[in-house]
């Protein structure tokens, strides 16, 4: 939820937009091939919703960590060389 502030400890790492951004830079420099990202979070009610500490036991798409509303991302690459 946020690209100039983040989350980092032993424990846990929030990822940015901007540092995945800067990951699929240099996977390519690296010589990988990386399919396009997409950072489209969705227009459904089940996407709008972020699950707050104490978290449920249910299914959930995003959910909060401290001020951050962080979700699940997938990259897909390849090392070509």
């Amino acid at each position: 939820s946020d690209d100039a502030e983040t989350l980092e400890s032993t424990a846990l790492s929030l990822y940015r937009r901007i540092d995945l951004i800067n990951l699929q830079a240099r996977l390519i420099d690296h010589g990988c091939s990386v399919l396009p990202m997409n950072f489209y979070t969705g227009d459904k009610p089940e996407d709008q919703h972020v699950d707050l500490p104490p978290y449920k036991q249910t299914i959930h798409l995003k959910l909060q960590i401290a001020k951050f509303v962080v979700t699940s991302f997938g990259l897909v690459l390849r090392k070509d060389r």
